[in-house]
């Protein structure tokens, strides 16, 4: 049986959320190029870790659902935190298992999208 020490789980972790936020400014970067563009790259990556803290706290912790929550709230708020869009918050609100969080941000991302490109909100 492998046994680990507490500092090596620690380090693992770290490197994990390093490796993890790298590949979200990589895709964020090349997804949404027009937001980034202007950005340094310590305000994207403070941005994401705080997006990262917020799916958290709201029981986002698998790395594709944070991973579709950033992208999700960055494409909608480029400039803001997702959690201050109300319905955003709403919905991580909710009681909700956090695979249906997501669907329903996703969901709701696209109708505002649909919408928005029909002149029909902000």
């Amino acid at each position: 049986m492998l046994l680990l020490k507490k500092e090596q789980v620690v380090a693992f972790d770290e490197m994990m959320r390093k490796s993890f936020e790298e590949r979200m400014v990589n895709h964020l970067r090349k997804h949404f190029a027009g937001q980034t563009a202007h950005m340094p790259e310590e305000q994207l990556r403070q941005r994401i870790r705080q997006e990262i803290a917020t799916a958290q706290q709201h029981g986002i912790t698998n790395e594709c659902e944070v991973a579709a929550y950033i992208s999700i709230v960055f494409s909608l708020s480029p400039n803001k935190p997702g959690n201050q869009l109300p319905w955003v918050r709403d919905i991580l609100e909710t009681a909700e298992p956090p695979a249906v969080k997501v669907n329903r941000l996703l969901h709701h991302a696209e109708v505002h999208t649909t919408l928005q490109k029909e002149g029909l909100t902000e």
